[in-house]
């Protein structure tokens, strides 16, 4: 099993920012779900990670996965 978290550059920006999705890869399966919107300048593309200046830094909010795999 993996997780990654991505910001997606290539989807369109919204008043909140850019999406932010948790992405889970299990036995060839993939879930993508959306957990946040951030703006560039508060997001690290390197390390993919929020910046300590992000609102939601500290405080994530919690993905709740429906579907089993």
């Amino acid at each position: 099993m993996k997780a990654t978290i991505k910001i997606k550059v290539s989807e369109r920006k919204t008043d909140n920012g850019l999406p932010v999705y948790l992405e889970i890869y299990h036995k060839g399966k993939r879930k993508r779900e959306m957990i946040t919107h951030s703006f560039l300048e508060n997001w690290d593309i390197e390390n993919q990670k929020p910046l300590k200046q992000h609102l939601d830094y500290g405080s994530s909010p919690i993905v709740v996965f429906r579907q089993k795999f």
